[in-house]
C-alpha cells in the first residue's frame, strides 16, 4: 500500500513519517528502505528509543541515497509473469522524502522498471510512504496507486505552535480522495532527536513570527466585547427575576391586610324565621384526557373513519385488507397480515372475514361486493336497451309517428306538374 504524506515544509510530514510508520515497522523487524534526513545518523538513538539492540536496528534499516532511491526502486517481470525486485526484501517498508525530486509530474511515462515497482510492489507486501509539499508534484502514475493520504497544517495561525492539524483523504477512485476525517495532534519533542528536521548545525528551530497576526489577536478584541455584553446581559435578566420575586411578595402582604380587615367586620344576622338560602354549585366535570395510542394503531383507527375495510383475499396464512373510502370506493391503502402485525394489530381469521384488534378496539373486515368501475351487467344492458326502444334510421320515418300521436293533420309534399306556372322558353342554339 502507498501512503502520500503531504503539507508545507515543517508541517509534520516526516515527523509522523517517523512516529508512525518506521519506528512500528522496526518493532515488528521489518526491513525499513528510508530516504529521510538524519535516520542514518541516528540509529542509536532509534535503538535506545525503542529499546532494541542497536546492531540489530543498523541490519534492518537501509539508507538510501538519491542515486539508490532511483536504482533500488525498481522491479523486472518474467516471461512467465513473475517479478523481481533485485534490491528490495519483502514485506518492507519504503520511506521516501521529497519524492518530487526523483518521479515528478511529466507526460512522459515512467522508466519500465520504475513503473513496474509501483505497480506490483504488493506482490511481495510492501509498504510505501510517499512525502511530498504537494502530491500535484508527482507523477500521474504514482497518485493513481496511492491508496491513503494525509495532509498536515501547522497550527500556529491559532497561536499553537506545538500542535499540528491532520486531514485523512482514502482513495475513492484512480486519482481521487474523499475526506475521512481530521484530528489535531501534538508533537512529541523525543521524536524530534531520531531525525534531523533542518539541516544539522542549524541552532534555532523556531517558528519565524515576524509581521504575522494570530486568529486569537484577530478576535481579541471581539471576544472582549460579547463577555462584557454577556455579564451585562446575565445582570439584567437576574435582576428581573429578582425584582418579580419582590412583588410577588408585596402582593401577598396586600391580600393579608385585606383579609384582616374583613375579618374585624362584624357579620350580620340573618331576619327572624327567615333561612338562608342553600347555594348548589355544580362541580364541572374534568374533561376526558384523549387516549394515546402508539402511531400504528392510531393510523389504522383514523383510516377506518374516512374508509371502509374490506377482506380482499388470501394466499396460504397470509391474508390482505384494503381500506375503499366511503362514497367512492377507491382503494385508500392496503395491508398484508405482516404489515398490520407491524403497525401493532392482530389479525384473526374468521368464517366472515378477518378480524383486526388493536389496544381495546376491533375492526372487522368482511369480503363484501365492490362493482368494477366503469363496467355494468348483461341483464342491466337489456333493460336499458328495451325501455329505449328499436332505433330510429331518419327523422322522415318518426314523422308520421309523431303526428298521429299528437293528432295533427300531415301534408305531404308532391311533384309540381308541368303548365302550372308559364313556362320560358329556352333560348335557341346558336351552334
Amino acid at each position: 500500500m502507498i501512503f502520500g504524506h503531504e503539507g508545507l515544509p515543517r508541517s509534520g510530514k516526516s515527523y509522523e513519517a517517523v512516529l508512525h510508520h518506521i519506528l512500528p515497522a522496526l518493532r515488528a523487524k521489518r526491513h525499513v528502505y528510508v530516504r529521510l534526513n538524519g535516520v542514518g545518523d541516528k540509529l542509536d538513538k532509534i535503538a535506545a528509543h525503542l529499546e532494541m539492540p542497536e546492531d540489530e536496528v543498523r541490519s534492518l534499516v537501509h539508507v538510501m541515497g538519491d542515486k539508490e532511491v532511483v536504482e533500488w526502486c525498481v522491479c523486472d517481470t518474467d516471461n512467465d509473469g513473475g517479478v523481481t525486485f533485485p534490491h528490495i526484501e519483502k514485506h518492507a517498508l519504503v520511506v521516501i522524502d521529497e519524492a518530487h525530486e526523483y518521479w515528478p509530474t511529466n507526460r512522459a511515462n515512467l522508466p519500465e522498471r520504475a513503473a513496474n515497482f509501483f505497480a506490483k510492489h504488493g506482490h511481495i507486501s510492501l509498504d510505501m510512504v510517499i512525502i511530498s509539499q504537494d502530491c500535484k508534484d508527482l507523477h500521474r502514475l504514482i497518485i493513481r496507486r496511492m491508496a491513503k493520504k494525509n495532509t498536515y497544517t501547522k497550527l500556529d495561525a491559532l497561536g499553537s505552535d506545538q500542535r499540528y492539524s491532520v486531514r485523512f483523504y482514502a482513495a475513492t477512485g484512480t486519482g481521487k480522495y474523499e475526506t475521512v476525517g481530521t484530528e489535531t495532534r501534538k508533537y512529541d519533542p523525543a521524536i524530534w532527536e531520531l531525525y534531523h528536521g533542518v539541516q544539522p548545525g542549524i541552532e534555532s528551530n523556531e517558528v519565524y513570527k515576524g509581521n504575522t497576526r494570530t486568529l486569537w489577536k484577530t478576535l481579541r478584541a471581539p471576544s472582549i466585547l460579547m463577555g462584557l455584553a454577556l455579564i451585562v446581559g446575565v445582570y439584567v435578566l437576574g435582576r428581573f427575576f429578582l425584582m418579580g420575586s419582590d412583588s410577588t411578595g408585596t402582593a401577598d402582604k396586600m391580600k393579608e391586610a385585606v383579609a384582616s380587615q374583613k375579618a374585624a367586620i362584624p357579620a350580620m344576622g340573618h331576619a327572624p324565621g327567615s333561612q338562608p338560602a342553600t347555594v348548589v354549585t355544580k362541580v364541572a366535570e374534568a374533561p376526558k384526557q384523549k387516549e394515546t395510542l402508539p402511531a400504528g394503531v392510531q393510523y389504522i383507527l383514523d383510516m377506518a373513519v374516512q374508509a371502509r375495510a374490506r377482506h380482499a383475499g388470501w394466499y396460504g396464512h397470509r391474508d390482505i385488507v384494503e381500506f375503499r373510502a366511503l362514497g367512492g370506493g377507491q382503494v385508500l391503502d392496503r395491508f398484508t397480515t405482516e404489515q398490520l402485525w407491524a403497525l401493532g394489530w392482530s389479525v384473526k381469521r374468521t368464517e366472515f372475514g378477518v378480524l383486526l384488534s388493536a389496544k381495546g378496539h376491533e375492526i372487522i373486515a368482511t369480503t363484501w361486493p365492490v362493482d368494477p368501475f366503469g363496467e355494468q351487467s348483461d341483464s342491466t344492458t337489456e333493460r336499458i336497451r328495451a325501455a329505449a326502444g328499436s332505433p330510429v334510421t331518419s327523422a322522415s320515418e318518426t314523422q308520421p309517428t309523431a303526428a298521429a300521436a299528437n293528432g295533427s293533420t300531415l301534408i305531404a309534399v308532391g311533384k309540381r306538374p308541368l303548365g302550372t306556372f308559364p313556362e320560358t322558353p329556352p333560348y335557341p342554339a346558336t351552334f
